[in-house]
């Protein structure tokens, strides 16, 4: 069972340098992005409302049907209620980069600069002996993320129905 505070899936910039998680955070479902070089908070947090992940898993399918489709940004700057402010204004592209390798490309309300992480979730399997290329890793990283989104979604609502 996914609970609070579990990141599922964990990606990274080609480099390294930085890194997300998409995983389940208070009521919501998050895509934050991280420093690797800083032990801090994230530097971009994308918080996912019910109707904004169906949306999120929709693009996916999109992505992951058409290797030539466009990118598709997706926004959210959610209202905290407790607040009553809207907080964590941030977008996610998703797209296909010039070799159909499948990524997210991240902005946030404080970081501008669009980061680029791709969908290779987990790179520590082989088939018939061989590594995969990125683009078969990538998409197999789409199509997981696509499976795992109402399991996601539940454990946001559940943790939402506990507080």
């Amino acid at each position: 069972m996914i609970e609070v505070g579990n990141r599922v899936f964990h990606m990274a910039t080609k480099d390294f340098k930085k890194s997300a998680n998409l995983g389940v955070f208070g009521e919501r479902v998050e895509l934050s992005l991280f420093d690797n070089a800083v032990k801090s908070a994230p530097i971009v947090k994308h918080l996912f409302t019910p109707t904004s992940l169906i949306q999120f898993q929709l693009i996916l399918k999109k992505i992951l049907k058409d290797p030539d489709a466009q990118p598709i940004k997706i926004t959210s700057q959610p209202m905290n209620r407790e607040l009553k402010v809207r907080e964590f204004k941030s977008s996610v592209t998703v797209g296909r980069d010039e070799e159909k390798c499948i990524y997210f490309e991240l902005v946030g309300e404080k970081h501008k600069d669009p980061v680029r992480v791709y969908l290779n979730t987990d790179n520590s399997y082989m088939i018939q002996d061989m590594e995969l290329p990125l683009r078969s890793l990538t998409e197999a990283g789409c199509q997981a993320i696509i499976d795992f989104i109402p399991s996601l979604g539940l454990a946001a609502i559940s943790a939402y129905g506990n507080r």
